[in-house]
């Protein structure tokens, strides 16, 4: 009797897992039927940590360096880049005159330094521009616009041509 009662229990527990696994197969064949072998796990790089805080310590001192620029002081004067650029432009033209053996009575008319000293003027806001201006300026318009001390004593002398 004892014998017999083992002997159903393995049968009923051998049966109870048959059952459990025929529902596992008969779940699978119903869903994907594929085994799942995916791992989920994020990719690390070995460096990343070591490259942020290398970005991190560039971008500051680039940061600082910025701001050092910013508070300077520029060291070029604008106003003596307009003269030495007249006293250019004086040069240039009185060099480049051709015939050179003019008289005492003929003055020198200097058609880019004219140009030059009414948009130095312009720039100062001493006077508003019109597009028909820039053409027809006259040595009189560049001594009343010009605020500049090497303009004005450019045309009140009537600079003459270099003689060679």
């Amino acid at each position: 009797l004892k014998k017999q009662k083992l002997e159903e229990e393995r049968t009923m527990k051998i049966q109870r897992e048959n059952t459990l696994l025929s529902e596992k197969i008969i779940y699978i064949m119903r869903t994907t039927g594929g085994t799942d072998n995916r791992n989920f796990y994020v990719r690390k790089s070995l460096g990343k940590e070591q490259r942020q805080l290398e970005l991190l310590r560039i971008t500051k001192e680039n940061e600082m360096i910025l701001h050092r620029l910013n508070q300077c002081k520029p060291h070029y004067n604008v106003k003596s880049w307009h003269e030495d650029w007249i006293k250019t432009l004086k040069v240039m033209d009185s060099i480049s005159r051709y015939p050179r053996g003019r008289s005492n009575q003929q003055k020198v008319f200097f058609p880019y330094l004219l140009k030059c000293l009414f948009f130095i003027s312009v720039y100062q806001n001493t006077m508003k521009p019109s597009v028909s201006d820039t053409d027809n300026i006259t040595p009189s318009d560049a001594v009343e616009t010009s605020s500049s001390p090497v303009g004005s004593q450019l045309f009140k002398t009537q600079v003459e041509d270099l003689s060679y």
